[in-house]
């Protein structure tokens, strides 16, 4: 099913190809590296001025991580990519996905952030179970085969166009290790797509999500949404 969708300024567009046709990949791209550059190194400033949903975000990352560790999921290595905020661990920020729920779970974690000052202080802060951090985008991260038990990537796919979102499960598969995981946990739209102009996000349908797991050849294994957030912001799933 082609689903429409709109950006900030109201434009519509009748399908995501026909928007993704307008855009130059390398300004796209441009203009979110240069939005989260400008954001502070808080809670509050990952979480675009919601910091104290960030208790309420954590408490249900670790009920579907704990159904994982039930299921089997290894414990010993995470990749942590997540770059927060109100819309936005594959950015892994600050840490504070990494600290808050992985440390809980994994005994090691490698970091994954393009804002050097981020991940600079998330590895400051999580020095004692940090063990490589990368400083680059998530479309250009280089596979390390069969590493990871989970890889986290929360509030960044909004940030990826749909080619690059396949090309980064297709290497997540590679990187991950036999009963391993991945975790994507992001905001997702009522209906069609809805894209920010600001800090160049697309946020998707379940259904749109959905379709671009199935072509990446990945089965859901577990789906929920996040409790207890605002009406007013995007509905975010796991």
């Amino acid at each position: 099913m082609v689903e429409s969708g709109f950006d900030s300024k109201g434009k519509e567009f009748d399908s995501v190809d026909s928007y993704w046709n307008t855009q130059s990949k390398e300004e796209w791209y441009e203009k979110s590296l240069k939005y989260w550059e400008t954001q502070p190194d808080s809670v509050d400033g990952m979480l675009g001025g919601f910091g104290y949903l960030s208790d309420i975000d954590v408490t249900c990352s670790l009920e579907i991580l704990n159904e994982l560790k039930a299921s089997g999921m290894g414990k010993s290595y995470a990749l942590g990519k997540t770059h927060l905020g109100s819309k936005q661990d594959c950015g892994a920020g600050i840490g504070r996905v990494s600290k808050n729920v992985l440390s809980q779970v994994f005994s090691k974690i490698d970091l994954l952030e393009p804002v050097s000052q981020f991940i600079n202080k998330a590895a400051e802060e999580l020095s004692s179970i940090v063990g490589e951090s990368f400083c680059c985008k998530l479309e250009d991260f280089q596979v390390q085969k069969e590493k990871y038990d989970c890889i986290w990537v929360q509030w960044v796919s909004i940030y990826l166009n749909d080619d690059d979102f396949l090309h980064f499960l297709d290497k997540a598969r590679a990187s991950l290790k036999k009963g391993g995981y991945i975790v994507i946990k992001d905001n997702v739209s009522r209906s069609g797509f809805h894209i920010d102009d600001d800090d160049a996000s697309i946020t998707r349908s379940d259904e749109m999500m959905l379709a671009i797991f199935s072509k990446a050849n990945f089965n859901v294994k577990l789906k929920k949404q996040q409790e207890n957030f605002p009406r007013q912001l995007f509905p975010v799933f796991m």
